[in-house]
């Protein structure tokens, strides 16, 4: 049993950790039934965004989520039997909300078994919920044996803590596990519209561009940035005649993205410092960035800190979106 004072962590789900998380699921048998054991939970775990709950190095929970009709919402929670009321769940949805901030979605939302069903180990699940500030927000009658009645609820996302703006981003290498909240990223890229023609890449295209030049930086469990390179030849590359072509290959920045909520505050510059270390390392010293943004002059400036310096302008008049 945990002290009273030990807290758990909250990280994004490792491709090791599948096996740890689906014998968890398995142990908890009065939740989940068979077909969640063994067909839903595993799929869920390889398509939606994984976070893990740890007590030193022993896996002690995790959540699922998704985002669907504006919300976020919880796929599945689990948390190991002998530390339920240890403030594990707790630590999870507050890792979700922290999630929600960082897409720009207000309210979470789940669903679990209606109280009009006879069966005790729920009664704490749906007290669980209504603790943490979750509503019903409607019950809706099933043809699923496993949950004949749905109780649908929804909690506001509450505003963003202090102590959540001063956690240090970490910055790694991006793994398969990244790649749903990586996507999520994109999309939120395309929806404030800052780069023209931006199309968000799924997580099939960023499963095709993972590497060492993938990285992500990450807070608390959190993916709250990306930035993807490649290293190129510059043999035969046009593009960088007279100007790279010096050396045998360059880094080619293609894409760098920090949430809004933790913009100004060194992320991106952290990102890139890595990605230079990098190509440094393999003994690389060229690099080319491109960029579409709105805010040209401010992308211009960013990158000038970095020792970029402007080589090429391309301009439009009219007939542009």
């Amino acid at each position: 049993m945990p002290l009273q004072h030990d807290r758990p962590t909250v990280r994004a789900m490792r491709p090791d950790d599948r096996p740890r998380l689906l014998a968890l699921a398995g142990e908890l048998g009065e939740w989940f039934d068979e077909d969640a054991r063994r067909r839903a939970i595993p799929i869920d775990l390889a398509h939606q965004q994984c976070l893990v709950a740890e007590l030193g190095r022993q896996i002690v929970g995790f959540i699922t989520l998704h985002v669907a009709e504006g919300r976020l919402h919880i796929g599945w929670i689990a948390v190991r039997r002998n530390l339920h009321r240890h403030g594990i769940g707790r630590a999870l949805l507050a890792a979700a909300e922290a999630q929600a901030r960082l897409l720009g979605i207000i309210e979470l939302a789940v669903y679990t078994l209606g109280e009009s069903v006879d069966y005790a180990p729920y009664v704490p699940t749906r007290q669980f919920y209504l603790a943490t500030g979750f509503r019903p927000s409607c019950r809706k009658m099933t043809d699923n044996p496993g949950c004949p009645e749905e109780l649908h609820l929804i909690k506001q996302v509450s505003p963003e803590q202090p102590h959540e703006m001063s956690i240090a981003p970490g910055i790694r290498q991006a793994t398969e596990t990244d790649l749903p909240g990586v996507a999520a990223l994109c999309l939120q890229w395309a929806a404030e519209g800052l780069t023209r023609n931006y199309r968000a890449d799924t997580v099939d295209e960023l499963r095709k561009r993972l590497g060492e030049c993938c990285l992500v930086a990450e807070v608390d469990g959190q993916v709250i940035g990306f930035v993807i390179g490649e290293l190129r030849s510059t043999a035969g590359n046009e593009f960088v005649e007279g100007v790279l072509d010096d050396a045998a290959a360059y880094l080619e920045v293609q894409d760098l993205y920090v949430a809004p909520g933790h913009r100004g505050r060194g992320v991106g510059t952290l990102l890139m410092r890595h990605l230079l270390q990098i190509a440094d390392n393999r003994g690389i010293s060229g690099s080319l960035v491109y960029s579409a943004n709105r805010d040209y002059a401010r992308t211009a400036r960013f990158y000038e800190s970095l020792g970029y310096d402007m080589w090429h302008i391309h301009m439009t008049r009219g007939g542009r979106k």
